[in-house]
């Protein structure tokens, strides 16, 4: 008897199984991305004070730059405020593009925080560079998470006072 018709049977099985932990990990993986990608956090304050204590939060470290820029999509339907800031920190920012298999991140470098008004609240939205950079390796693994994460957790602390 070969071994195919004697284990026939548990081979089918094992990669019926394979195929579907693959299938669970995949649908486990996007709902964490889908959850975790971009952080929204409630910040005490209205719209006009949360803006000025992040400005002043992000100018306090000289590293960083910022732009402001009212989004440019249409009036909000309910009327709310919202606003982008743009950071860049120049050292980060060249660290992680002059070497030429590394200038991919420029794609999603400046880092952005969004100021909005939803449901009377003030919130800001920003993408969870930590676990980008551990999603992309290399040069932005070590700096998003290293670097970047601590200083921008240190303008948000500012923000939530």
């Amino acid at each position: 008897m070969s071994f195919l018709k004697k284990h026939g049977r548990y081979i089918g099985s094992f990669l019926a199984g394979i195929l579907w932990g693959g299938g669970i990990v995949f649908i486990c993986g996007v709902v964490y991305l889908r959850y975790n990608l971009v952080t929204e956090e409630k910040v005490p304050g209205n719209f006009d004070e949360v803006c000025t204590k992040l400005e002043k939060a992000i100018t306090k470290d000289k590293s960083w730059s910022f732009k402001k820029e009212i989004c440019a999509l249409p009036v909000l339907d309910d009327s709310s405020k919202l606003i982008v800031f743009k950071l860049c920190n120049r050292e980060y920012a060249q660290q992680m593009l002059n070497p030429p298999e590394s200038r991919k991140v420029s794609a999603i470098i400046p880092c952005t925080f969004a100021v909005y008004e939803k449901n009377g609240n003030t919130c800001i939205a920003r993408m969870n560079i930590r676990l980008m950079g551990n999603l992309l390796g290399g040069i932005p693994g070590e700096l998003f998470p290293g670097k970047i994460v601590p200083e921008q957790a240190a303008m948000l602390n500012a923000v939530r006072k």
